[in-house]
């Protein structure tokens, strides 16, 4: 008879610790209420074209968070445990440890793998066809498991960071068909444009990734795969953001070099959001505080707290008269209609 009274006390302390830990579990995760969407201002484009930048100067505006390319962080985050845009690992991140632990709990790396595998085999050009062809109510069905993954690792990034935007450069056009099937995300876009003879130019130079976890450098392609690369990457935004009306802006990246104030404040009045103050010092610098950029060009790395917005032009000069003209070649009739 004691011995029952102590297992029946000992399961009564066990259902209420439980109960209490059920409690705080749905606490840590609770999403927005029923009805509200997260907003998502996504950055498409080609690789090269300034995308670190914008992402940054969104990102210190007081309710926007700035994720840089989310799509890498299986591999690039939770996997190589690269460096943050703050300077710290990613798993030395408090930020980003947050939402991962209020998103997933614990993670298995071999899941998370697979989550990768499944998003580079869903991004690939020749899935295009299966977002241009099938009905939306098709896609999602078969593409759910996986939406369920991302669905939980935006929320979790909205919560833990209280923003009202989470601002994500991953350019990818296809990666762009999969946020927007999930329905608790209010997808917008920018397409952001840069003379492709610059991004040529920019794929071709070595650059440093100042990162121990990554390979010294950064990945180099030359001008006629960067090219390509230009053309399909614009064609296909092209084709989803004729579907998004009232959702896109179009931004040259020369013009937002020029004018980022003008730029930001077109940017914002398609999202409907009017930020108390916007981060410029002066029209063509702004104040920087840490980043949380997981993914993208080194220079969400940099430590200084005025960022001057300048126009790398040393293509201009150092790229020969030749590749020029072949990239103005290899990029006709697209770099025409985008005004280059």
């Amino acid at each position: 008879m004691a011995l029952s009274k102590v297992t029946m006390g000992y399961n009564l302390v066990h259902i209420r610790k439980s109960v209490r830990q059920g409690i705080l579990h749905l606490l840590r995760t609770a999403e927005k209420p029923i009805g509200e969407k997260i907003k998502v201002l996504y950055i498409a484009g080609a690789g090269r074209s300034g995308s670190t930048l914008v992402d940054n100067l969104l990102g210190q505006m007081d309710g926007f968070f700035a994720g840089g390319e989310i799509q890498h962080i299986w591999k690039r985050g939770i996997l190589d445990n690269r460096l943050c845009g703050c300077g710290s690992p990613f798993w030395q991140c408090r930020t980003w440890t947050a939402i991962i632990q209020k998103g997933f709990g614990r993670v298995d790396k071999a899941e998370v793998l697979e989550w990768h595998q499944t998003k580079e085999r869903l991004t690939r050009v020749r899935r295009i066809f299966f977002f241009l062809f099938r009905s939306k109510e098709h896609q999602y069905t078969e593409l759910k498991p996986f939406l369920d993954i991302l669905k939980s690792l935006y929320h979790a990034i909205a919560a833990e960071t209280e923003c009202r935007v989470i601002v994500d450069s991953s350019k990818s056009p296809l990666y762009l068909c999969l946020l927007r099937l999930i329905p608790t995300l209010d997808v917008y876009v920018i397409h952001l444009t840069r003379d492709p003879r610059a991004v040529g130019y920019s794929w071709l130079t070595p650059k440093p990734t100042r990162d121990p976890n990554a390979a010294p450098e950064m990945h180099r392609s030359n001008l006629y795969k960067s090219s390509l690369s230009w053309n399909t990457r614009n064609f296909l935004i092209e084709l989803m953001i004729r579907k998004m009306p009232g959702r896109f802006v179009r931004v040259r990246y020369e013009d937002f070099i020029n004018q980022p104030r003008h730029s930001l404040e077109r940017i914002l009045s398609v999202l409907n959001e009017t930020p108390m103050k916007l981060p410029f010092v002066t029209d063509t610098s702004f104040q920087q505080s840490a980043n949380h950029l997981v993914a993208g060009n080194p220079s969400r790395l940099d430590t200084k707290q005025i960022v001057e917005i300048n126009e790398d032009v040393r293509w201009k000069k150092r790229m020969s008269t030749w590749d020029k003209f072949v990239v103005s070649i290899l990029t006709f009739p697209m770099r025409l209609y985008y005004k280059y």
